[in-house]
């Protein structure tokens, strides 16, 4: 039982290391294709991120909402729940005020 726990945490860890090192060779090779190009892939960044922040900021209202309607008043006697022994009690009570017999 122990065996095969460590059999298969020894095949995630190897599969981890594995990923890592294909992680770290593409960002290598993004990193040299960037040199390469001159920092073009850098630049186009920067300017895709500035145009999305510019969007963002047309999108956004300059002024603030309207405010909030006021919350009407809840008449709470209404609106009041009940636990099912209260409900019991009460139907009691109701019993004994009007009998019927």
């Amino acid at each position: 039982m122990k065996e095969r726990k460590e059999e298969e945490e020894s095949k995630i860890e190897e599969i981890h290391k594995i990923k890592m090192e294909s992680l770290n060779l593409q960002a290598q090779r993004l990193k040299e294709q960037n040199e390469e190009e001159g920092g073009k892939i850098e630049k186009i960044h920067q300017i895709e991120m500035k145009s999305l922040e510019s969007e963002a900021q047309r999108k956004r209202p300059s002024s603030p909402p309207p405010p909030r309607a006021k919350e009407k008043e809840v008449d709470h006697e209404r609106t009041k729940t009940y636990q099912p022994t209260q409900l019991l009690l009460d139907f009691d009570s109701f019993l004994f005020t009007f009998p019927i017999f």
